[in-house]
């Protein structure tokens, strides 16, 4: 390959656009000539990242959200082809995004460029399709050994790899001062109880939960007036909405909005299950549960800290292998 090579990187909702914002900076960093253009949002923009389509309300799990979202899956994926038409990358890199990206992954495919699956769709979700999926695909980086041991069974010709989820070497324990600083910054009582409502990232899980974690912050009221809540807001679109929510429930004076999930953590007073601890993935850190057990359900994948090899850095070294 030449001197620049090029990556295209696919992401379609808040999560991914983070860990490919990652690994962006990182490619960057180990070879500043790589010329990284694709889908994505604005941390993989600010990552470096040539972004030609916005995609963070994209994302959907299981079959009915991408069936409800087929027409704007297929508007941005007659797009990209458009693009990758006419200058193809060297290898492309597709994130998350399910549907959508298992099927770009076997156009790409077919003509010739090297796809790389990082955080490949969820076994326990799509496990039944996981010979199909794996068609599309050169390289599976999975966050989970389950993962790697499903794909491997279902296509022995493709290099699967277990490279662990970043946010292990993120997550730690919350330490009282972490948790002080993080209130300080939030503007919270340092003496409260405070709670995190933590809805998720996707358009569609925010819709949803939202008001269900609302009406529980007032049944917790109920029992203790003085609680107090946090409830991060992943996306600025998402903004006028949960808003509004809070409002229409007289909320305003006990719920705190805010950017960051970690910071809602850190302020929050988490149960010892909560991801910091456990080492969680991204789909289940979302949903941690505070100190009344708040949040979305999560996916139903065995628990358990991850392998000590586990790091960040073997995924960014498979990509860079293949530029």
């Amino acid at each position: 390959m030449g001197a620049s090579p090029r990556v295209f990187i696919s992401t379609g909702e808040v999560s991914g656009d983070m860990a490919g914002a990652r690994l962006v900076h990182e490619l960057h960093r180990r070879q500043p000539s790589v010329e990284v253009f694709g889908i994505g949002g604005a941390r993989l923009r600010r990552a470096g990242a040539q972004i030609d389509l916005e995609t963070n309300a994209l994302g959907a799990v299981g079959v009915t959200e991408a069936l409800g979202g087929a027409p704007s899956m297929a508007r941005a994926c007659l797009r990209v082809r458009r693009r990758l038409g006419t200058r193809p990358p060297h290898v492309a890199v597709l994130i998350g995004n399910d549907v959508f990206n298992s099927l770009l992954a076997r156009w790409l495919k077919a003509r010739g460029v090297t796809t790389i699956a990082y955080f490949p769709p969820q076994v326990w979700l799509w496990g039944a399709l996981a010979r199909s999926i794996t068609r599309g695909y050169d390289v599976m980086l999975t966050s989970f050994p389950e993962e790697q041991s499903v794909y491997e069974r279902a296509n022995p010709s493709i290099d699967v790899t277990f490279v662990g989820h970043y946010l292990v070497d993120e997550l730690s324990q919350t330490t009282p001062r972490a948790r002080s600083e993080a209130r300080a910054c939030l503007g919270l009582d340092p003496r409260a109880r405070i709670v995190g409502l933590l809805p998720g990232s996707r358009i569609q899980e925010v819709r949803s939960f939202t008001p269900v974690l609302l009406a529980v912050a007032h049944r917790l009221l109920e029992r203790d007036s003085a609680i107090r809540f946090v409830l991060p807001i992943a996306e600025p679109d998402q903004g006028s909405g949960v808003t509004e929510q809070v409002r229409r429930r007289n909320l305003e004076d006990r719920v705190t909005l805010c950017e960051s999930s970690r910071e809602a953590m850190k302020a929050s007073d988490l149960s010892d299950r909560d991801t910091a601890r456990t080492r969680r993935t991204p789909r289940e850190c979302e949903p941690a549960p505070a100190a009344a057990g708040v949040g979305r359900p999560s996916s139903p994948m065995r628990r358990g800290p991850p392998e000590p090899d586990a790091s960040p850095e073997r995924a960014l070294d498979q990509i860079h292998q293949k530029t």
